[in-house]
Parts: structure tokens; C-alpha cells; sequence
């Protein structure tokens, strides 16, 4: 049984137009991205700048000042909208949701840290390019992502109620349409000399906009 104290009032503003639902979805989710960028921004460059002994330079005392900013940010987006969702009552349910999704971010600072250590005698700070890795952080980054995503995608959907989890496969089906349609396609262009080779990053992060996409717009609708 839920005890009325985990219940919060459920925001004042009735108004059910595009606009309104805009807003209350949109708000929270910006806020959120600007302090998460923010905050993993000044901890990888800071890291950085640790690698290279630069700990009394200018750029360090930068990405610690981003790195706390970002922070403050995405604690209080987390104490106003629990589930990213203006309005959403405060449960046992939502506050579960919501420390499965400070594990993400826990998660993805991890991911950047690891790729912003020193290495060979030189920063393996090439995340977004395709050259190589040594081969221990290349196997380490990935049994972390195998063994970490699937437990907190687990978590996270057990913690979702009815609609969010339909708004979550909505997404995730049209990032698996959009896969099938662009990678193909840019497979046979590359074969017929007229695409760059194939770049599965690039189709990652295309699956990833496609779902947000295919999720924020069935939110409004």
C-alpha cells in the first residue's frame, strides 16, 4: 500500500494542448541533457588534464567548475521532476525509477573515464573515432557495457508503469525500423562506390535519435 506522504500534488495546470504536454515533457528532459552534458563534459575533460599534469592549469579549474554546475543541475532536476515528467506523483515506484536512472549516469561516467585515461604514453581519449584501443580497455569498456546496460535496462523497465513501458517500445521500434532501413541502404551504396564504408557508431547513434524521436512525439500526441 502506498502511504499518502509518498504522494506529491499533481501539477496545477490542467491545460491539455500540444503546447502544455510539450512543455511538461520538454522542460524537465532539457534541463536534465544540459546538466548531464555538463557534468560528464568537466569530469572527462578534467580527467584529462589530471593525465597530462596539468592539475594548476586554468582548463582543470574549468571542468571542475562545469563538473559541479552540471551536477547541481541534475540533482535538482531529479528533486522537481523524479521521472523527468512534470506532474508525475512522487511513489515508491517513481523514486525506484528515478535512482535507476542516477545509475545511468553513474554508468556513463564511468564509460567516459574509463576512455579518458592515460594509455601507451598517451591519452585514450578517441571515444568518438574508429582507431585503436589497447586491447585491455577496448575488452574491459566492453564487458562493462554488456554486463552494465542489460541490468539497467532491467531494472529501469520493472520500474515503469503501463504507459511509460508503450512509450518505451513505441521508441524502440522505431529505432529498429530505422536500422533496417538506413543500414541497408547505406550498405549498398558503399558497395556501389557512392557511400563511405558503413560506420556502426553512426547507425547507433541514429537508432538512439530515431527512438527519443519516435518517444517525445507519441508523449505529445
Amino acid at each position: 500500500m502506498t502511504n499518502t506522504d509518498d504522494l506529491t500534488t499533481i501539477a496545477d495546470d490542467d491545460d491539455n494542448s500540444l503546447g502544455a504536454r510539450f512543455r511538461r515533457f520538454a522542460i524537465p528532459v532539457l534541463w536534465f541533457a544540459a546538466g548531464l552534458t555538463l557534468l560528464l563534459s568537466g569530469i572527462a575533460w578534467g580527467a584529462i588534464q589530471v593525465a597530462k599534469n596539468n592539475v594548476a592549469s586554468v582548463d582543470l579549474a574549468g571542468s571542475v567548475v562545469a563538473g559541479i554546475i552540471g551536477a547541481f543541475i541534475v540533482v535538482a532536476t531529479f528533486r522537481k521532476w523524479p521521472t523527468l515528467t512534470q506532474g508525475d506523483p512522487v511513489t515508491p515506484r517513481t523514486r525506484r525509477y528515478s535512482w535507476a536512472m542516477v545509475a545511468l549516469i553513474g554508468f556513463s561516467m564511468l564509460i567516459t573515464l574509463v576512455f579518458a585515461r592515460p594509455s601507451g604514453g598517451r591519452l585514450a581519449n578517441d571515444l568518438y573515432s574508429n582507431g585503436p584501443l589497447p586491447t585491455d580497455l577496448a575488452v574491459g569498456a566492453a564487458l562493462l557495457w554488456l554486463v552494465g546496460m542489460p541490468l539497467l535496462a532491467a531494472i529501469t523497465r520493472r520500474n515503469m508503469d503501463e504507459v511509460e513501458r508503450n512509450l518505451l517500445i513505441f521508441g524502440e521500434s522505431a529505432g529498429f525500423r530505422f536500422f533496417t532501413t538506413v543500414a541497408p541502404a547505406w550498405w549498398l551504396g558503399y558497395r556501389g562506390g557512392v557511400l563511405p564504408q558503413p560506420d556502426v557508431m553512426i547507425l547507433f547513434v541514429g537508432v538512439l535519435v530515431a527512438s527519443f524521436i519516435a518517444n517525445m512525439a507519441r508523449r505529445l500526441t
